[in-house]
């Protein structure tokens, strides 16, 4: 099964199913059997200043047509007309 998330950059999960057993009393599901490290991204506008902050918050500004990945010092200095969202890591 092929899982495509998209919030301006593509992210495509591939899922597979090994085994199908029976289920045990008690047992807690979902099961998750194997997952990546996390990544976390990197502040857009700070990285061209050679920083290394996390983004906290995607900043949606649809006149410009623009994405960007802030943290959250770098929100505090765009305009009021954008959208912003809290990334979950």
């Amino acid at each position: 099964m092929e899982y495509i998330y998209d919030f301006g950059d593509s992210i495509v999960n591939l899922i597979e199913l090994i085994e199908i057993k029976e289920e045990q009393v008690g047992g807690t599901y979902p099961q998750v059997i194997e997952k990546n490290k996390q990544r976390k991204k990197l502040c857009e506008r700070c990285k061209l200043n050679g920083k290394k902050e996390i983004a906290k918050y995607n900043v949606y500004d649809f006149e410009d047509e623009l994405v960007e990945q802030l943290c959250e010092a770098c929100t505090n200095s765009v305009s009021e007309d954008v959208d912003i969202s809290k990334i979950i890591y």
